[in-house]
């Protein structure tokens, strides 16, 4: 008996490696084990890059699985991240996304603290408990390591060090981000898709000139690529991009054009669990994902540039990354009615299968196809390792 009928058990999944349960799409008790074990768990997630808090006391929040955090950079320059709850009652600290300010008061009883989640002031203290002591009452910090200006958190003391976590991708990043990390932020656009995390973050290569329109009537075509996985359940992805000629069907075409570096061909990170990171022409791309449950998913688009970027090409950036890549750019338009339409056929039984490229021989790591199936083994198989499922009996 596979996953999708023993209602109560997590723990089982189909013996078929390209087969894949619906009932995960829906459940509550597996959303409720991805929170414990992947999300609150000893695994990193990109949470803000350097130039989305420039300055000293600067912050933006942001959630990880259901908790509340706060990113902020102190008067010493240094990024901190913290759980974004006043350490008295447990009131939110922050409700805003993103700005600057050298304190964070809580309105419920005036207990404020500094962008470095110190203590400084806390009113009628004279009345406090024996032994109390400002220095004990700090907001509660959590792990974050950075990669290229990219800062990762985790909930779990356990996680092992993200160099480990993000082996064999270090050099996608730096392509990723400009070449060194030193970028400026455009702007985001955010995203409510109405389907589970994992519908929106299972995404292959091969339904792309499927599905896209854009591809079709703006004659593009793929280069060639190359793909690979790691064992942690990261993917990437370089392509040669193959500059469209123009038939006509915009008005202004420069919107798509690609002005820089376009030897460099396009980068492609998808890491576990559920970061999309994407240099396609001149876009720099990081996708937030937030689960708000087993039914719905939030996605923050954050666009960047270089820091060396003239008017010009700043500009440039600013009105290629929303109008290609965002939640209704030209290449990602009819991505988020797909989701829906997954999710609303969830609860049906059986199994999704991946058909395209699946091979007994193989090797999912290495010998994937930019236009077939066989790469999003290498998610799956994280996902099943970390949440511990194992093929039926």
């Amino acid at each position: 008996m596979d996953m999708q009928t023993r209602e109560g058990n997590v723990g089982y999944w189909p013996e078929a490696p390209n087969a894949i349960p619906r009932d995960i799409f829906h459940r509550e008790d597996v959303y409720a084990q991805e929170l414990d074990y992947i999300f609150h768990g000893p695994v990193w997630h990109p949470v803000v890059h350097d130039a989305e808090i420039p300055n000293p006391h600067d912050y933006k929040t942001i959630t990880l699985g259901e908790r509340p955090l706060l990113l902020t950079r102190g008067e010493d320059g240094t990024v901190r991240c913290f759980i974004n709850a006043c350490t008295h009652r447990g009131v939110m600290l922050v409700p805003g996304f993103r700005g600057g300010a050298q304190h964070h008061e809580c309105p419920y009883h005036r207990w404020t603290f500094d962008s470095s989640g110190k203590l400084r002031i806390c009113p009628g203290e004279d009345d406090f408990i024996a032994g109390f002591a400002k220095e004990d009452f700090g907001l509660s910090e959590v792990r974050l390591e950075s990669c290229w200006g990219l800062y990762f958190a985790t909930l779990d003391d356990d996680a092992p060090p993200l160099t480990t976590f993000l082996e064999g991708m270090d050099e996608i990043i730096r392509r990723i981000l400009g070449g060194d990390g030193r970028l400026q932020l455009l702007g985001y656009q955010k995203v409510v898709f109405e389907c589970n995390w994992k519908a929106y973050f299972d995404q292959d290569g091969w339904h792309a000139p499927m599905l896209h329109a854009a591809f079709r009537m703006l004659n593009w075509t793929g280069g060639k690529g190359e793909l690979l996985g790691t064992r942690h359940g990261h993917r990437n992805a370089h392509y040669e991009i193959v500059p469209n000629q123009g038939n006509g069907m915009l008005k202004d075409p420069s919107v798509i054009a690609y002005k820089h570096h376009p030897e460099d061909g396009g980068q492609l990170a998808i890491l576990f669990p559920a970061t999309n990171m994407n240099k396609q022409m001149d876009t720099m791309t990081v996708r937030y994902v937030i689960p708000l449950g087993p039914g719905r998913t939030e996605v923050h688009y954050a666009y960047f540039a270089h820091a060396d970027d003239d008017p010009e090409t700043f500009r440039h950036r600013v009105r290629q990354s929303s109008n290609m890549l965002g939640p209704s750019g030209f290449i990602t338009l009819e991505d988020g009615a797909v989701f829906n339409r997954i999710q609303k056929s969830a609860r049906t039984l059986g199994n999704n299968f991946m058909i395209k490229g699946m091979r007994l021989d193989a090797d999912p790591y290495l010998d994937s196809q930019q236009n077939d199936e066989l790469q999003s083994v290498v998610f799956w198989n994280a996902y099943r390792n970390v949440m511990q499922l194992r093929p039926a009996d």
